[in-house]
């Protein structure tokens, strides 16, 4: 091979490389502004630090922080891993903070 064609191929691998890198740190940055921690994701090791986040979710369970641990912090409705279950027909029927979800269930907004 003569030299010219081993520079030229050097050059188009070393185009090749430096978009590879440039797409997957792209990817990755977009991966990371999408993922932002909600408060529901948020690790915790105590129901303070929850609700010092967001009042929405100031309970601390099993190192996550969650809307509910019981009947009590639901309004007598069912909690269920964390989510208040309140029954609904049309928005109407939800709290200000939530609307009614396809599944009949008072969700937040």
């Amino acid at each position: 091979m003569r030299p010219q064609e081993c520079a030229n191929r050097r050059r188009a691998w070393s185009a090749v490389g430096s978009f590879a890198a440039i797409s997957i740190a792209g990817a990755m940055v977009v991966g990371a502004a999408g993922c932002s921690p909600s408060p529901r994701s948020l690790p915790c090791s105590n129901d303070g630090e929850c609700s010092a986040e967001n009042e929405a979710h100031a309970f601390c369970v099993d190192s996550r922080c969650v809307e509910c641990v019981g009947r009590g912090s639901c309004g007598g409705h069912p909690c269920a891993e964390g989510r208040c279950q309140i029954p609904c027909k049309d928005t109407g029927a939800c709290p200000d903070d939530r609307a009614c979800s396809d599944e009949g269930l008072c969700v937040r907004r």
